[in-house]
């Protein structure tokens, strides 16, 4: 009797184990395409002359105040959401940026910043990636 029972824990620990392992968290790009299923937004565009300073990008999202147990600020391009948002490109490239508040599920502060050019460490930071979390 004890071996069957020392074997349905054994087995119960492998179960949860394997499910804990191979439990797949979803990632911030499809937290925020499930959010845009509901509906597309329109964000506030701001354009820019010349190039993207990316140290601009910074200093906005530090001029928020941001709740670092809740909110994570991101830089995407926009052309990788262009389906969900409201935004006719006027200038040769976008960044999507904006903060997902993790206890709403939404995301706040969403502004599209069009310019002629990235700056180099723009282009350094979003590498190959559509979206780039920042801390």
């Amino acid at each position: 009797m004890n071996t069957y029972l020392i074997l349905g824990i054994i087995a119960l620990i492998l179960v949860i184990v394997f499910a804990i392992t191979f439990s797949k968290k979803p990632t911030l790009v499809e937290k925020i395409k499930k959010l845009f299923k509901k509906e597309k937004i329109t964000p506030p565009v701001k354009t820019i002359d010349g190039s993207v300073n990316f140290m601009e990008v910074v200093n906005y999202f530090k001029s928020l105040k941001l709740d670092k147990e809740k909110h994570i600020p991101f830089v995407a391009k926009a052309e990788a959401f262009k389906e969900m948002l409201k935004f006719e490109p006027k200038k040769q490239v976008a960044l999507f940026i904006g903060v997902f508040d993790e206890k709403s599920n939404e995301i706040i502060h969403p502004q599209i910043i069009e310019s002629d050019e990235l700056d180099a460490k723009t282009l350094e930071v979003l590498g190959n990636e559509h979206l780039v979390v920042l801390s």
